[in-house]
């Protein structure tokens, strides 16, 4: 049976999603998850929480999903060591990898989801999961449906978004809240940059409609996805319990929402509409919206009862002469049974089993509703009203604790004690790994002049296989010198002038099941060619780079020491660290050279659908360049990635040219990324970075 999964950013919020008939909710503690300004649940209401799910036979699933520091892996482990203590959860949602390795290690048992901000977006991430110790992943929102497919079939939990709010930026590839206002998405703290107004025809550019795939349940039905997820932690209990109470009337019944089902999900929250863009494949100038005051105005119009849930039981009651009376109720294959008084003779009116009857199904604020109520009676006998009462109080009450200590033992994945957290990792020597300047040139390619002259400074070939060249040199001379050149795959021009072997073939971000045999053919080009160096946005596209020296790319969100260490045991040369993260955190680690990002304009957001064509003309021959142009004045250059995607950068350059005796120890590789920068400027840069000067008056700074 496919699962309905509900939001739940509270307690209240929790209690409407199981009563609209959730069959699992999803909820945070208070840290280490990706709404943490939503209500989210406290040691007491966690225990309350997790009682409240098993005696409805509701699976609770715990938020994890934030990035993780080496200093707070310790504190995210005794959480998961205090969930398990009271018995739950049934499953973690988790995107960082070094904590997801750590608590794999810890308690095998206890299934992990992969977050849909850990940017798996094909069947080749399935191998890598399982192989990490998790049972489900959530898909990208991006997904068409023949990818959601292609996924739920091969052999790994599925997880799909329903309904809900939408960003524009690819799942988990967001950076411009914390670049551009220190609030990091990845981190729980987004301030949703993407719904502010910009100077533009379309004022809100980057403001996506709502999803809703309620006219589509019986494909999705039979994708084989695992589990249908409804968005809205932030949201109201009315919010939760309407949506979910139309989409479990839809699974039951196994069709599409009529006019009227659409118009009252519509009514309880939208942004012009909806869209189903992406699953429909029909990405366009349709999917965009705000939420209007005509919106809000049909909200406040309408009206949401919340009505309990009740479980459905069988009682059996026996009054008989010189025994006390027994009440059992049953739910689910648990029983329970409460006595009461011995019934006294009747000395006017004897008990009726009809009354009797009647009394016991009056199930009042308890969770239950009775089905039925079989009574065995005596003659004659008599029972006070206020002794029936209770007897039917005791009964249903023992009945909720056996349904909640039954569950609960069936509950206790298995702790193991003293693993060894990051900073037992031995430290490693600078020396051992390749020290230099990267140049990338991202999403365009340099023409050939100036390819040739960037060739001519580079340093020789063995450093750019991974070799270090540099034993014995100076810090500052080994820094300086160029190492590699990154070029997009997808668009490598037709000729590398010199030695192939110093240029490294950038992925595209996004890989989808459709975009495989395409990317294969690049790679097999490249190789052609004598490219040796590939640079990774996710580790689920390793199998298709065999044989090459493989980089990990800033997407992989290398924000703690145990992250690092985990792609570097799969034979990563270098791994690019989180913009978000702080450089001397991974001064010990060991098995890849570190790099970051010296210079250039972060890469701030992906965007499946093209942005510029609600600012401009679409012109995909002229290459799709733009500026996004906030409500302050602050310009973000928009460049089309692979397949008309687009990704817009930061507004302000990142440059550490002044730091780098600072990062010395906390870095190996400096990346200059170069977006829309002439040939001059690129020179000049390049001269900069080698003397340690900073050229520039406006720039922001990051990893100190």
């Amino acid at each position: 049976m496919t699962e309905l999964l509900a939001p739940a950013g509270g307690p209240e919020a929790l209690r409407s999603a199981v009563y609209a008939g959730a069959d699992a909710v999803y909820f945070g503690a208070q840290g280490f998850n990706a709404r943490a300004e939503a209500g989210n649940f406290g040691p007491d209401e966690l225990a309350e929480a997790f009682s409240f799910c098993r005696i409805y036979g509701v699976k609770a699933y715990v938020t994890l999903n934030t990035l993780v520091s080496d200093r707070e892996l310790p504190e995210a482990l005794s959480l998961v060591d205090s969930l398990c203590a009271l018995g739950g959860p049934d499953a973690l949602i988790v995107q960082d990898l070094g904590l997801a390795d750590a608590l794999h290690e810890r308690y095998p048992s206890l299934p992990l989801h992969a977050s849909t901000q850990m940017s798996f977006h094909s069947t080749l991430a399935v191998p890598f999961l399982r192989r990490r110790g998790f049972t489900r992943v959530v898909l990208a929102r991006e997904m068409r449906l023949q990818d959601i497919e292609a996924v739920a079939a091969a052999g790994l939990e599925t997880e799909l978004f329903v309904h809900g709010a939408l960003c524009v930026c690819q799942s988990g590839g967001c950076l411009m809240s914390a670049l551009i206002g220190g609030r990091s998405g990845n981190r729980g703290a987004c301030a949703q940059p993407c719904r502010l107004p910009c100077r533009a025809a379309n004022a809100y550019p980057l403001s996506l409609k709502d999803l809703c795939l309620a006219s589509h349940i019986p494909a999705l039905l039979q994708s084989g996805v695992t589990s249908l997820k409804i968005e809205g932690r932030m949201k109201s209990p009315e919010y939760v319990y309407a949506v979910t109470k139309i989409y479990r009337r839809l699974l039951d019944e196994r069709r599409a929402a009529l006019p009227d089902e659409l118009n009252e999900l519509s009514a309880v929250f939208s942004r012009s509409g909806f869209t189903d863009g992406y699953f429909t494949g029909r990405v366009g100038k349709s999917m965009f919206g705000v939420r209007t005051e005509a919106d809000k105005a049909r909200t406040r119009a309408l009206s949401v009862r919340i009505e309990k849930r009740r479980i459905p039981v069988s009682l059996a009651l026996t009054v008989t002469d010189g025994a006390p009376a027994a009440l059992t109720a049953t739910s689910g294959g648990i029983s329970a049974t409460a006595t009461g008084d011995v019934p006294s003779p009747a000395v006017a009116r004897p008990l009726e089993a009809s009354a009797l009857r009647a009394r016991m199904e009056k199930s009042g604020s308890t969770p239950f509703r009775i089905e039925s109520c079989s009574v065995t009676l005596g003659e004659g006998l008599f029972l006070p009203i206020d002794r029936q009462n209770a007897l039917r109080n005791d009964a249903l009450g023992a009945l909720a604790h056996r349904l909640d200590e039954q569950r609960k033992a069936d509950y206790g994945p298995p702790c193991i004690e003293n693993i060894p957290h990051p900073e037992s990792v031995p430290k490693s020597t600078s020396d051992e790994r390749t020290r230099g300047l990267v140049l990338r040139f991202d999403n365009h390619v340099p023409d050939e002049s100036l390819l040739r002259i960037l060739r001519s400074s580079v340093r020789g070939e063995s450093s750019v296989r991974g070799e270090s060249s540099v034993r014995g040199e100076s810090s500052v001379r080994g820094e300086s010198s160029v190492v590699r050149i990154d070029l997009p795959l997808h668009a490598l021009p037709d000729r590398l002038p010199g030695d192939p072997a110093c240029y490294c073939a950038v992925l595209p971000r996004v890989v989808f099941d459709s975009d495989i045999p395409d990317i294969r053919r690049l790679l097999q080009a490249a190789k052609a060619r004598g490219i040796t160096h590939v640079m990774l946005p996710s580790a689920a596209l390793l199998p298709l780079c065999e044989g090459f020296t493989l980089h990990g790319d800033y997407t992989l969100n290398v924000y703690n020491s145990r992250t690092f260490a985990a792609f570097a045991a799969l034979g990563l040369s270098s791994l690019f660290l989180s913009p978000e993260a702080k450089a001397a955190a991974f001064r010990s680690v060991q098995g890849a050279a570190r790099e970051v990002l010296f210079y250039g304009r972060a890469p701030v957001m992906h965007t499946e659908v093209c942005i510029l064509q609600n600012l401009q003309p679409c012109n995909a021959s002229a290459g799709c360049r733009g500026v996004l142009t906030d409500r302050t004045g602050a310009r973000f250059p928009i460049l089309r990635e692979f397949r008309h995607r687009n990704t817009i950068y930061n507004a302000v350059p990142t440059c550490l040219f002044d730091k780098q005796s600072r990062l010395k120890d906390d870095a190996d590789l400096f990346c200059l990324l170069f977006t829309d920068e002439r040939a001059d400027e690129v020179h000049r840069l390049i001269d900069c970075a080698k003397r340690g000067e900073n050229p520039l008056t406006a720039f922001t700074r990051m990893y100190i």
